[in-house]
């Protein structure tokens, strides 16, 4: 026996085909329909007609989309390995090799200030102020007057 239903709520419409021979689950499709509305010439009435939207080569455009955003995204992975990858081979090289002098912690003086005061050509001053820290075994960037630090030479 063979038998076909179908059950609509508002704009989504179920439809299955059910064989009684065989004991299994139903599938459904789901058909989505356009409901354009029409203005009315009185303001208590309009009038709707339902017609079904196309969904042929749906499954084609969302694989080439998903074939898109993964490759974009790659993209993005790989730019952003790159970018930080160079950032610290200039940390290293300039932890490395700079030119350096010693100053004396003056009052109001921060590691931030002297970073920004004593920079080392490509860093960031966030950067700069981990070279000064990595050359002078700082725990923390708290800093006291008559303090000496050992610093880019400038």
């Amino acid at each position: 026996m063979h038998a076909t239903f179908a059950i609509v709520e508002g704009n989504l419409a179920l439809s299955s085909d059910v064989l009684y021979d065989e004991p299994r689950v139903p599938t459904y499709a789901t058909q989505i329909y356009e409901l354009p509305v029409r203005r009315a010439e009185s303001p208590r009435t309009a009038h709707v007609a339902a017609t079904p939207v196309s969904s042929t080569g749906s499954l084609s455009h969302a694989v080439v989309a998903g074939v898109i955003v993964a490759l974009l995204s790659l993209a993005l992975v790989v730019a952003a390995w790159f970018m930080l990858s160079s950032e610290q081979r200039a940390f290293d090289s300039a932890l490395a090799s700079s030119s350096r002098q010693t100053i004396t912690v003056k009052a109001g003086d921060s590691l931030w200030s002297i970073a920004e005061a004593y920079d080392i050509e490509g860093l960031s001053t966030r950067q700069t102020s981990d070279v000064i820290r990595a050359w002078n075994d700082l725990e923390t960037s708290t800093l006291q007057p008559g303090d000496t630090l050992i610093v880019p030479l400038s």
